[in-house]
């Protein structure tokens, strides 16, 4: 399978530049591994939030399903960005890499070994506008908000569970969720993030500053300018390891990120192709055991945190 990659500047409509609900924390996790049997959960039922018939730059109600495209071009325009090590980033070498990089060569390769992807690189923010104007075709695995739901249809079983954690400053004096509630806590999010979006309404007297991405937003706190940041699983890894001194807020997730792929509004196949892929994958175990390579095993055996995977059926499963 070839891979390609573009990137676009900080200009949403620039050209590509180069081608190759506040649940209480204390048992969040056990819960939602019993509650959480299925995706189902915060499911997108096609014809909701803009259904057959909708319109817009991403629609693509009357146009060729992706998978039929992808298929008879042989190749996929997809939208990423690759500031997120671990999950998506660029190796040593300056190739694409990481957890849904891997997870997206094995579904193309499924759908026909010759696809070639191009990745459209770009920062965070811009991901869903990219979707919703055309200008990619799928956009990397992203948390299912409501709002993104507008845009585009989200599959309907996750590529990976991502709990939301409190990275403190050093030195940090703060111990409880309820203390980030306040207009003296400056907490540290990505721009466009559903850490912003949901930060936002769980402490709404806090101080947000919107950064470009997770390292910026690290960093941010590392230096002391920011009391915390709201972080995924993955970003918290890479946080404590390039900077020691951060610390987790103690306790139990703050919540669970859903993350999963977005496709145009209205291609209801390619859409059930994507879920039925990642829906076999989770049945023989495969999302489990690339979780485990890249975030689970160190997760374990560094971090001493509990791992969460995309078990049968899209069910989170503890490991």
């Amino acid at each position: 399978m070839a891979i390609s990659d573009k990137t676009d500047n900080d200009s949403e409509t620039s050209p590509a530049t180069k081608t190759t609900e506040h649940p209480g924390r204390r048992g969040l996790i056990a819960g939602a591994v019993a509650g959480a049997a299925v995706f189902g959960l915060t499911r997108l039922i096609p014809g909701a939030d803009g259904g057959a018939g909708a319109t817009g730059g991403g629609s693509s109600t009357d146009k060729e399903p992706l998978v039929d495209k992808w298929r008879r071009t042989k190749e996929a325009n997809l939208g990423w960005e690759f500031s997120t090590p671990l999950m998506q980033f660029r190796n040593s070498a300056g190739d694409p890499d990481g957890f849904s990089v891997e997870m997206v060569k094995m579904m193309m390769a499924d759908l026909d070994k010759d696809i070639k992807i191009n990745f459209t690189e770009m920062p965070f923010a811009q991901l869903v506008p990219a979707l919703a104007s055309g200008k990619v075709e799928m956009l990397e695995p992203v948390t299912n908000l409501p709002a993104r739901a507008n845009e585009g249809l989200f599959a309907d079983i996750p590529a990976n569970y991502a709990p939301i954690y409190a990275v403190r400053k050093p030195g940090s004096t703060i111990e409880k969720d309820e203390q980030l509630n306040d207009p003296a806590i400056k907490i540290a999010v990505i721009q466009g993030s559903s850490q912003a979006a949901i930060g936002a309404q769980r402490y709404p007297k806090a101080t947000f500053v919107a950064l470009a991405d997770a390292t910026v937003a690290i960093a941010e706190v590392a230096s002391g300018r920011a009391d915390v940041t709201l972080a995924s699983i993955f970003n918290v890894m890479n946080g404590i390891r390039n900077n020691p001194g951060l610390t987790v807020l103690p306790g139990d997730p703050l919540y669970l990120d859903v993350n999963t792929f977005l496709l145009p509004q209205g291609d209801y196949k390619s859409q059930m192709w994507v879920s039925n892929w990642l829906r076999y994958q989770a049945g023989r175990g495969t999302i489990a055991t690339l979780w485990n390579k890249w975030v689970g095993n160190a997760l374990r055996t560094e971090f001493k945190l509990p791992v969460v995977t995309v078990g049968p059926g899209g069910a989170l499963t503890q490991a």
